[in-house]
Protein backbone atom coordinates (compact mmCIF):
# COMPACT_ATOMS: atom_id res chain seq x y z
CA UNK A 1 0.00 0.00 0.00
CA UNK A 2 2.64 2.42 1.10
CA UNK A 3 4.64 1.90 -2.25
CA UNK A 4 1.37 2.51 -4.25
CA UNK A 5 1.06 5.24 -2.22
CA UNK A 6 4.47 6.70 -3.25
CA UNK A 7 4.48 5.30 -7.11
CA UNK A 8 0.74 7.56 -7.04
CA UNK A 9 2.67 11.02 -5.66
CA UNK A 10 5.98 10.39 -7.53
CA UNK A 11 3.21 9.63 -11.08
CA UNK A 12 1.24 13.15 -9.51
CA UNK A 13 4.50 15.07 -9.16
CA UNK A 14 5.90 14.52 -12.86
CA UNK A 15 2.24 15.23 -14.18
CA UNK A 16 1.91 18.58 -12.20
CA UNK A 17 5.44 19.50 -13.12
CA UNK A 18 5.39 18.48 -17.08
CA UNK A 19 1.80 20.74 -16.94
CA UNK A 20 3.64 23.72 -15.57
CA UNK A 21 6.70 22.99 -17.71
CA UNK A 22 4.55 23.19 -21.30
CA UNK A 23 3.25 26.65 -21.01
CA UNK A 24 4.51 27.87 -24.31
CA UNK A 25 2.78 29.88 -26.63
CA UNK A 26 1.42 27.33 -28.27
CA UNK A 27 0.00 25.81 -26.31
CA UNK A 28 -1.64 28.53 -24.33
CA UNK A 29 -3.32 29.89 -28.22
CA UNK A 30 -4.49 25.94 -28.49
CA UNK A 31 -5.92 26.30 -24.89
CA UNK A 32 -7.60 30.00 -25.52
CA UNK A 33 -8.63 28.33 -29.25
CA UNK A 34 -10.41 25.10 -27.42
CA UNK A 35 -11.91 28.08 -25.15
CA UNK A 36 -13.27 30.07 -28.27
CA UNK A 37 -14.82 27.20 -29.38
CA UNK A 38 -16.83 25.70 -26.76
CA UNK A 39 -17.51 29.46 -26.02
CA UNK A 40 -19.27 29.70 -29.74
CA UNK A 41 -20.65 26.49 -29.34
CA UNK A 42 -22.55 27.41 -26.22
CA UNK A 43 -23.58 30.81 -27.70
CA UNK A 44 -24.97 29.30 -30.39
CA UNK A 45 -27.35 26.75 -28.51
CA UNK A 46 -28.85 30.44 -26.77
CA UNK A 47 -32.04 30.66 -28.60
CA UNK A 48 -33.99 32.75 -25.89
CA UNK A 49 -34.45 33.90 -22.27
CA UNK A 50 -34.20 30.32 -20.96
CA UNK A 51 -31.52 29.03 -22.89
CA UNK A 52 -29.18 32.17 -22.22
CA UNK A 53 -30.04 32.23 -18.05
CA UNK A 54 -29.16 28.06 -18.59
CA UNK A 55 -25.72 28.95 -20.31
CA UNK A 56 -24.94 31.14 -17.84
CA UNK A 57 -22.94 29.09 -15.42
CA UNK A 58 -21.44 27.36 -18.74
CA UNK A 59 -20.47 30.80 -19.73
CA UNK A 60 -19.09 31.92 -16.41
CA UNK A 61 -16.65 28.64 -16.35
CA UNK A 62 -15.35 29.35 -20.15
CA UNK A 63 -14.69 33.08 -19.40
CA UNK A 64 -12.48 32.11 -16.65
CA UNK A 65 -10.86 29.53 -18.16
CA UNK A 66 -10.22 32.43 -20.85
CA UNK A 67 -8.80 34.33 -18.00
CA UNK A 68 -6.72 32.36 -17.15
CA UNK A 69 -4.98 31.56 -19.81
CA UNK A 70 -4.66 35.36 -20.67
CA UNK A 71 -2.62 35.55 -17.15
CA UNK A 72 -0.41 32.30 -18.23
CA UNK A 73 -0.25 34.38 -21.92
CA UNK A 74 1.24 37.30 -19.68
CA UNK A 75 2.93 35.42 -17.25
CA UNK A 76 5.02 34.06 -20.93
CA UNK A 77 5.58 37.25 -21.93
CA UNK A 78 5.55 38.23 -25.75
CA UNK A 79 7.02 35.25 -28.45
CA UNK A 80 10.09 36.12 -30.71
CA UNK A 81 9.49 37.00 -33.48
CA UNK A 82 10.21 33.83 -34.84
CA UNK A 83 7.47 32.40 -32.96
CA UNK A 84 4.97 34.71 -34.08
CA UNK A 85 6.03 34.23 -37.58
CA UNK A 86 5.53 30.46 -36.70
CA UNK A 87 2.21 30.64 -34.80
CA UNK A 88 0.61 33.04 -37.19
CA UNK A 89 1.29 30.85 -40.17
CA UNK A 90 -0.24 28.17 -38.61
CA UNK A 91 -3.33 29.61 -36.84
CA UNK A 92 -4.32 32.81 -38.53
CA UNK A 93 -6.66 31.63 -40.74
CA UNK A 94 -8.61 29.19 -38.37
CA UNK A 95 -8.22 31.65 -35.58
CA UNK A 96 -9.86 34.44 -37.99
CA UNK A 97 -12.63 32.23 -39.20
CA UNK A 98 -13.18 31.15 -35.22
CA UNK A 99 -13.38 34.55 -33.87
CA UNK A 100 -15.54 35.92 -36.91
CA UNK A 101 -17.99 33.16 -35.62
CA UNK A 102 -17.67 33.90 -32.37
CA UNK A 103 -18.11 37.66 -32.32
CA UNK A 104 -20.93 37.08 -34.62
CA UNK A 105 -22.59 35.02 -31.81
CA UNK A 106 -21.88 37.09 -29.42
CA UNK A 107 -23.51 40.14 -31.40
CA UNK A 108 -26.61 38.02 -32.07
CA UNK A 109 -26.91 37.01 -28.61
CA UNK A 110 -26.30 40.50 -27.23
CA UNK A 111 -29.30 41.74 -29.96
CA UNK A 112 -31.83 39.06 -30.36
CA UNK A 113 -31.80 37.29 -27.64
CA UNK A 114 -33.97 38.52 -24.40
CA UNK A 115 -31.93 37.62 -21.59
CA UNK A 116 -28.79 37.96 -23.63
CA UNK A 117 -26.67 40.90 -22.53
CA UNK A 118 -27.11 39.52 -19.21
CA UNK A 119 -25.80 36.10 -20.09
CA UNK A 120 -22.85 38.30 -22.04
CA UNK A 121 -22.15 40.03 -19.02
CA UNK A 122 -19.95 36.77 -18.11
CA UNK A 123 -17.57 37.83 -20.50
CA UNK A 124 -16.85 40.89 -19.68
CA UNK A 125 -17.00 39.78 -15.63
CA UNK A 126 -14.09 37.56 -16.21
CA UNK A 127 -11.80 39.82 -17.95
CA UNK A 128 -8.27 39.95 -16.69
Amino acid sequence: MKKLMAVSCALLLCVVGRGAAQDTHEVLLKEMVGNLKEATNVLKGVKDEETAKAATPKVKKIAESMKETAKKLEKLGKPTKEQEAELEKKYKEDLGKLLKEFTGELLRVGKDVKGGEELLKAFQDAKP
